[in-house]
This record gives structure tokens, C-alpha cells and sequence, in this order.
């Protein structure tokens, strides 16, 4: 298995922190992107480089332990943190949108988190994001494992190859006839996992993204995309393809190599505010709808929004709110965590 070099892990560590800008920015006001819109290669991109950083050389009870802590743990704890919170607010502002997240008993409450998906909760509706990287790593981590340490000559290929007819398969077949959140899950799972794969079979090759040519062509299949109205935004969350696999292949895979084009051309340079944010997606993924609701607040306060429209993606707008919002999202979690980290650390030093 190729190991990424430092200037590989910097510049993943940026595509992450540019992937996140955009999942925020796409979830207060994604129409100020005419063309790169986030809802059409955001989540691809996090899933894909999910599969660059993949070590299926990694024991499997150890890498099972790791998704079990780091993900699935997580998503319970932060869903019982932000479900406390919605509670709250929703006592104090009776926000109609709140108070959704625990029903009756917790059994009840998990049987409701799953069935709509997560958006009982508002507050951390991308939950159903971190079930579904932590499937598709698992079955990526194993299949990876099993073909490439086996000696199998064309081992990245079979992979490249075997994602793309998982997900064409899942868009064009299994999304179109799905009929439940468990065939819903499951389409999100398989497109997931085509980008896991892709992104393991490209590890060894990350200098490709370094073609401006490229990057120049894949910005133009964009343009063109949107421009003549071939293209539009497809929503993993509810497994939405309206454009069939391959304009969404194409459309993700162009924003993807953009991105990664962006990031490995911006390594050559350490951006410590821009490392600061890539190291701490994960919780900004989390938490940045808390962060909106947040500010809502502040201007609720103060006079200037009706708290009662507040929701996940409804929000105060004005001239001046979209960099406000945005920054805030981002920057607010990020130093929560790096607080946190540091208290921890601080309570209870690693032995060295």
C-alpha cells in the first residue's frame, strides 16, 4: 500500500477543509455557487478521500474498534448532545422545528432516528452521513484487503472498476425503486462506497490531480453541465439522482479533481488556519447547524428574525448574513474542538 508522503497528507488535510466550506455553505445558502454547486460533489468528495486515507493493511479488529469509537460512538454522543440542546431551545423559544429528537423511550427514539433518517433531529440531520461512511469504509476496508493484498495483478483497476458498477447499479437501479429508509440506507451506503473505492484504487496515483489541463477541462464539463441545463444538484441523503449515474459520476468526479487540483497546488505551502479547519471536519460537520441556529438567535434577540422559521436549512438572510453564517459554522466548532482537545490532553496526558 502506497504511504502518503507529508505533502500528500497536507494537501488531503486541505481538500477536506475546502469540502467542508462547501457542505456549510450548502446547507445556509447554496445559490450564491453558480457553478460548483456543493450539493454536487460535497459529500463524494469526503467519502472519496475517506478511501485515499483507508488502511486496509490495518488489523481488522483494530480497524473495526477505530470505526466503532471514532464514528459510530461519536454519532451517538453527539446526537445526544444536540438532541439535548434542540430540547432545550425548544423549551425556552419554542422553535417549531426543535424538540423532536427524543420520543418516549430510547428505543422508540432510535427506531424514529432511523426511520426519518435522522431529521427528527435538526440539529444533526448529517447523521445519516457518518452511518454511511462508517458501512461503506467497513466494506471498503475489506474488500481493499482482500484484493489488493493478495498479490492481484491489476488490483488498483479491478477496484477503480468494481466502485463504478457499484454505484451505477445503486443510482440507476436501487435508488430509482427503493421503498423504505433500509433500501434508502442502502443506496447510501453503495454510492458511498463506489467513492471509497475510487479513492483507494487513486491513492497511489494522487499526482494526477495535479494536471492544470485537466482541472481546466473539468471546470468546463461543469460549466457546460449547468449551463445547458443537463445537470442539477443530486441529494445523497435521500438517495435523489435525478440525472441517472453518469452525468452524477461525471458532475461529482469534475468537482472532485477541482478541489484536489486546488489542494495539492496550495501544499506546497503550509496554511495553518487552513490545516486548523481540515483537521477538525468531522466536528464541524456536526455542529454547524447548532452554529446557525446560534446566530438566529443573536438576531432574534435583537430584533431583526422570527426565530419560529428557524430550521436546518432555513435561516436569517441579508446582504451581509452569508460570510457571517458561513465563517461562524466553521470557525465555532473547530475552536470548541481545539478547547476540548486541549483540556483533555491537559487532564489526562498521553504517556509517552
Amino acid at each position: 500500500m502506497h504511504k502518503l508522503n507529508d505533502t500528500e497528507s497536507l494537501a488531503i488535510d486541505y481538500a477536506k477543509a475546502i469540502g467542508i466550506f462547501f457542505v456549510v455553505l450548502g446547507h445556509y445558502d447554496a445559490s450564491v455557487m453558480n457553478m460548483f454547486k456543493p450539493y454536487t460533489f460535497h459529500m463524494p468528495l469526503f467519502f472519496f478521500l475517506g478511501g485515499i486515507t483507508l488502511n486496509y493493511n490495518k488489523k481488522t479488529l483494530s480497524f473495526l474498534k477505530a470505526v466503532f469509537k471514532s464514528i459510530m460512538i461519536y454519532a451517538i454522543a453527539t446526537y445526544i448532545i444536540t438532541g439535548a440542546i434542540s430540547e432545550f431551545l425548544f423549551s425556552k423559544l419554542s422553535i417549531p422545528s426543535l424538540g423532536n429528537a427524543f420520543i418516549a423511550d430510547p428505543v422508540t427514539t432510535i427506531t424514529a432516528a432511523f426511520k426519518y433518517n435522522f431529521s427528527n433531529n435538526r440539529l444533526f440531520v448529517v447523521a445519516w452521513f457518518l452511518l454511511a461512511y462508517s458501512i461503506a469504509s467497513t466494506m471498503s476496508f475489506f474488500i481493499s484487503k482482500l484484493v489488493c493484498n493478495r498479490g492481484i495483478q491489476g488490483a488498483s483497476a479491478i477496484l477503480f472498476c468494481g466502485g463504478i458498477l457499484v454505484g451505477v447499479f445503486a443510482i440507476d437501479v436501487l435508488s430509482i425503486n427503493k421503498s423504505s429508509q433500509l433500501s434508502n440506507l442502502i443506496v447510501q451506503s453503495l454510492v458511498a462506497l463506489m467513492f471509497f473505492l475510487i479513492g483507494v484504487s487513486l491513492r497511489q496515483f494522487i499526482y494526477v490531480f495535479s494536471s492544470s489541463f485537466i482541472a481546466l477541462v473539468a471546470c468546463i464539463v461543469i460549466y457546460m453541465l449547468r449551463g445547458y441545463g443537463i445537470t442539477g444538484d443530486f441529494i445523497m441523503s435521500n438517495s435523489s439522482y435525478p440525472n441517472g449515474s453518469v452525468i452524477t459520476i461525471t458532475q461529482a468526479a469534475c468537482g472532485i479533481y477541482a478541489v484536489m487540483f486546488i489542494s495539492i497546488s496550495m501544499s506546497k505551502d503550509i496554511y495553518t488556519w487552513l490545516l486548523f479547519i481540515g483537521k477538525r471536519t468531522k466536528t464541524i460537520m456536526s455542529y454547524h447547524i447548532f452554529s446557525f441556529v446560534a446566530l438566529d438567535i443573536i438576531f432574534y434577540k435583537a430584533g431583526m428574525y422570527d426565530i419560529r422559521k428557524s430550521d436546518a436549512f432555513i435561516h436569517f438572510k441579508s446582504w451581509y448574513s452569508m460570510p457571517m453564517y458561513v465563517s461562524f459554522a466553521i470557525a465555532m466548532p473547530a475552536i470548541a474542538n481545539y478547547i476540548y482537545s486541549k483540556t483533555r490532553n491537559f487532564v489526562t496526558p498521553q504517556s509517552t
